[in-house]
């Protein structure tokens, strides 16, 4: 082991970002010393090893020890709901209560968001309006512009995303929440659009995420994933 380009690779870690990629550290390095793939990827692997970085999925990785633990005790009584009525379909169901203490201005009303089979929406859509919830069916734009409100337990349902985060037994995993979110705001004005960079930045401080599925979700959510590098919590954090 070359202790030169190791304390190299120390010091460069000691100066990046919070959340830092792969690529970057590596073209950081490489204006320092010659280093190949599979010698960085060693000494990495030994840092996270060490605890002295940790991953945050595949080619990122991260200076917070602590793994962020979503809270999903708002949308428990939803999933168990229609876990007794659907208990064959898959749900993948996460609510902004979830995110409220993360917010600048906490919000007074809720959505809760319920992502299942696109053949099962409208049934599922029918059962919650007989519940007594304020339930929309996938609606579209001008839906939302002539009926949609925020009132107490209002639910939108949208048809599954392909390959999206796994989910914690019904409930979304804080990956799938965040980029969720991002969507869902420019179709329903949940909140102004600093607040999300506020959501991100308070979560990610309080938490480890895995930004390599965060990103990967994105992508197929077909975001711009510079409108979210902007952010400045991924601030020089280098190109996923």
């Amino acid at each position: 082991m070359n202790l030169n380009r190791l304390n190299l690779l120390q010091n460069l870690i000691n100066d990046m970002p919070l959340y830092f990629s792969y690529d970057c550290i590596k073209s950081k390095l490489l204006t320092k010393a010659e280093i190949k793939d599979s010698t960085l990827q060693t000494y990495l692997s030994r840092e996270v090893a060490e605890k002295n970085i940790f991953s945050a999925g595949k080619g990122w990785y991260s200076k917070q020890g602590k793994e962020f633990q979503l809270n999903t005790e708002p949308v428990q009584k939803m999933i168990e709901l229609l876990k007794q009525k659907f208990p064959l379909l898959e749900i993948s169901c996460w609510s902004t209560e979830q995110i409220n203490s993360f917010t600048h201005h906490m919000l007074g009303k809720h959505i809760t968001f319920i992502y299942t089979d696109i053949d099962a929406v409208d049934s599922m859509h029918e059962f919650l309006l007989d519940n007594g919830y304020n339930s929309y069916a996938n609606p579209t734009k001008k839906e939302i512009e002539k009926h949609f409100r925020v009132i107490n337990s209002t639910v939108v349902l949208r048809p599954s995303i392909a390959k999206q985060p796994e989910d914690i037994k019904g409930a979304s995993s804080i990956e799938k929440l965040l980029v969720d979110l991002i969507f869902e705001n420019r179709k329903l004005n949940i909140m102004p659009e600093d607040e999300i960079e506020c959501i991100f930045e308070g979560i990610l401080r309080y938490g480890r995420i895995n930004v390599s599925a965060l990103f990967s979700y994105a992508k197929r959510r077909e975001m711009n994933i510079q409108e979210i590098k902007k952010f400045r919590i991924f601030y020089y954090s280098g190109n996923p």
